[in-house]
């Protein structure tokens, strides 16, 4: 299978270019745009290539070396649109979790999408068709692209393929870092998943209270109390059960930590 390395330099790209200078393969092309999001990066760099499988990789984390090619394994036999594999979460020196991305078919709840970049490939036609990355999203844009795929009438039929095996390391203080810069996007794509999801959501009371959860703490930080109270009173009814909950109302009455803090 060919291969193209597309390397999307989103905003600044002085220093993404220095680190590339002493590579000289012919197959790297890089990429600049004025800073529009990860999301508009990600459709940019597939707009530029022509091959017809697509495969993403953040900065931020690091392919294992049979990364591709264990992908690419997936991805043979006829009828195959996407493949799915394992990645490993560190937090710091150790790995805290090994998780699997998904990609189901037939699981009515938002479970049924856990995709995250470098731990899936898919099938150009099935990527474009669906529209791509949503770029008014800032978060949740992979579970997004997995539930749309799964959803829409002109990919219906999807075949996925798992591949068990670790290909990406992810490093979680670089994605939380991420989630900080962008304060208020969590709550943004909450209430876009509410209304995009909801018969998803209908079944699913996990999900549903997570995504109240983080309502309530975007409207926290945006001094917001009365609205961020709402919402946390709203996952407590949906989820008695859940202790997150009552945490996320207890939160919502106190003043917002300041921005170098974290949110407790």
């Amino acid at each position: 299978m060919a291969l193209d390395v597309v390397v999307v330099c989103d905003g600044d790209a002085a220093r993404t270019k220095g680190l590339l200078a002493n590579v000289l393969d012919p197959r790297l092309r890089i990429v600049e745009q004025p800073q529009t999001g990860v999301c508009a990066a990600r459709n940019r760099g597939v707009a530029v290539t022509a091959n017809p499988w697509v495969v993403f990789l953040d900065d931020d984390d690091s392919a294992r070396p049979t990364w591709l090619e264990l992908l690419a394994r997936g991805a043979t036999g006829a009828g195959v649109d996407v493949v799915t594999a394992r990645l490993a979460f560190w937090e710091g020196d150790r790995i805290a979790e090994v998780r699997d991305c998904r990609l189901s078919p037939g699981d009515p709840t938002m479970g049924a999408s856990t995709i995250l970049p470098g731990g899936f490939a898919v099938r150009r036609e099935v990527f474009e068709s669906v529209g791509g990355y949503d770029e008014s999203l800032t978060y949740s844009e992979n579970q997004d692209l997995g539930l749309r795929i799964l959803d829409d009438p002109r990919t219906a039929g999807v075949v996925v393929r798992h591949v068990p095996e670790v290909v990406v390391d992810f490093h979680r203080e670089a994605a939380s870092a991420r989630v900080r810069r962008y304060r208020s996007a969590p709550a943004d794509s909450a209430r876009l998943f509410l209304a995009r999801y909801a018969r998803r959501f209908e079944g699913d009371r996990q999900a549903t209270a997570s995504f109240l959860r983080l309502i309530a703490r975007s409207e926290r930080h945006e001094h917001r109390r009365s609205a961020a109270v709402t919402a946390a009173l709203q996952a407590c009814r949906i989820q008695p059960t859940s202790w997150e909950n009552y945490r996320s109302l207890a939160a919502s009455v106190l003043p917002a930590p300041d921005p170098g803090r974290r949110d407790p």
